[in-house]
């Protein structure tokens, strides 16, 4: 599926706001499946010799031979995997776009691939316009010093010369230690604490993905990809919603109750725990404070194991 943001690039709110914009469609059609798009759809304009209420398929079919249930096991499939090409299309992309490249390259938590189109518009002078498409694919990777300690003394070593790294995904990013230093600046050291956390988890095959301000920690169960929370910066709380939607899509809406249930009894002060049980959200979950969790780390990977067993056994 591609989804296309068109801005006029001379307009700077324009140029700061494309990033977000693209990023919430994203993230929000991830949390769809084949219903909801297909009912969206029907609700669009139909090519010529459609009719207005004409289902996905019947737009997208293309020859007599097209299987339906492949389609649509396949718009699931890449719905549930945010498996997108996302489109940035401008009348004239200049100098720092490819920065909005790199940086949705480098920190968005969709399986998704970017494409800058720049449309350059030249009026006639009898009158209209030609439109001239160019696509822009620019990926460079920046190399900096590694600051190592090392015997009480710090070791600073600079950056290789090898260019054939340019290509190369890089291991850490910088958004990663702005949302690890926006953790630290709403409490001294959980920055480091959540580091070390995410990084416990790689043993157990917990993988990251990346946002602007989250941290989403996914596991395998099933051969599927399972949200199991989403650490956010801004706030240092862990949240749950868009878990639980995939956990409700998959008929295994009660095994992720009870995993975030499980979650809630780890907060010390009965006061909040009773908060974050209260009914009156979509969901049922509430965001969680980041700190308590931390706190009781070792139960926490525990949690996380039982959960992904759980659906691994029901799955199988």
């Amino acid at each position: 599926m591609v989804l296309v943001e068109c801005k006029l690039w001379r307009n700077p709110e324009a140029r700061r706001k494309v990033i977000g914009q693209i990023l919430d469609y994203a993230s929000e059609m991830a949390t769809w499946n084949y219903q909801l798009l297909d009912a969206a759809v029907r609700r669009a304009k139909p090519a010529p010799g459609l009719l207005r209420d004409s289902p996905l398929f019947e737009r997208a079919r293309n020859t007599d031979g097209f299987d339906e249930p492949r389609f649509v096991d396949a718009v699931n499939r890449n719905l549930n995997r945010g498996r997108f090409l996302l489109l940035v299309v401008g009348d004239g992309i200049r100098e720092g776009v490819t920065s909005i490249a790199e940086f949705l390259q480098q920190h968005a938590g969709l399986h998704f691939d970017l494409g800058l189109a720049e449309m350059a518009v030249f009026p006639l002078p009898s009158g209209g316009y030609i439109v001239q498409p160019r696509v822009l694919a620019v990926t460079e990777r920046v190399l900096r010093g590694i600051v190592l300690l090392k015997d009480d003394r710090i070791e600073v070593q600079p950056p290789s010369e090898d260019r054939s790294l340019k290509s190369t995904r890089v291991a850490g990013t910088i958004s990663e230690e702005i949302i690890y230093e926006a953790l630290d600046s709403q409490q001294p050291g959980l920055g480091t604490l959540t580091r070390g956390f995410v990084e416990r988890l790689k043993e157990i095959r917990i993988a990251k993905e990346l946002t602007p301000q989250m941290i989403k920690l996914l596991g395998q169960a099933g051969g599927e990809s399972w949200l199991l929370g989403a650490i956010n910066s801004p706030d240092a709380n862990v949240y749950f919603d868009t878990l639980v939607k995939r956990a409700r899509r998959a008929g295994r809406g009660e095994d992720a109750a009870r995993y975030y249930e499980a979650l809630v009894d780890l907060i010390d002060d009965p006061e909040t725990r009773a908060e974050k049980l209260k009914p009156g959200t979509v969901t049922g979950t509430r965001a969680l404070p980041l700190a308590d969790l931390l706190a009781k780390q070792d139960r926490w990977v525990e949690i996380i194991q039982n959960y992904l067993s759980t659906l691994a056994n029901k799955l199988d």
